[in-house]
């Protein structure tokens, strides 16, 4: 899948990340998203909330340990997009 063809599919996946932790974290700005997500105030039970909420919006299933509070949400972003793209979905 071409880069032009998974901007689309990014821009939802953050669209969605984002929007979820605003609403339940409080985690909003750019600033947020580079810094870890236990810097955001997201803890092992918020992750796997977010991991949960990914799942259910996308489909996309994390192996243990792929996803932790060390990891930013711009890298949980880009792993989700390139899961999808992977799998050959597009839910733009």
């Amino acid at each position: 899948m071409s880069e032009r063809s998974t901007a689309p599919m990014t821009a939802k996946v953050e669209a969605e990340v984002m929007d979820f932790v605003s609403v339940k974290f409080g985690v909003t700005g750019t600033g947020a998203r580079a810094g870890t997500l236990e810097d955001a105030g997201i803890d092992s039970l918020g992750v796997v909330q977010l991991e949960l909420k990914i799942k259910k919006l996308f489909g996309v299933v994390f192996l243990d340990g792929e996803i932790d509070a060390g990891k930013s949400l711009d890298e949980v972003i880009t792993l989700t997009s390139r899961k999808l793209a992977e799998a050959g979905h597009d839910h733009a």
